[in-house]
């Protein structure tokens, strides 16, 4: 994960994933460990922040696996 643009209410964030634009899998984004939103794209914008406020953001995938 790569921080590529801040301003006072908005982080612009890239996912490291070898596949332009958009990731093969779904990810939750967490914004101070409450979901904020599901997304696929690998540079994303996450707006309407307190610049008074640090914030914490996770970035998790869920793989399912059936069978052996």
């Amino acid at each position: 994960m790569e921080l590529l643009a801040k301003t006072s209410r908005t982080l612009t964030i890239k996912i490291n994933d070898s596949n332009p634009y958009f990731s093969k899998e779904e990810f939750n984004i967490y914004l101070n460990n409450s979901f904020y939103k599901k997304e696929h794209r690998n540079v994303f914008t996450i707006y309407n922040l307190n610049p008074n406020k640090n914030y914490q953001i996770e970035i998790s995938t869920f793989f399912f696996q059936t069978g052996n």
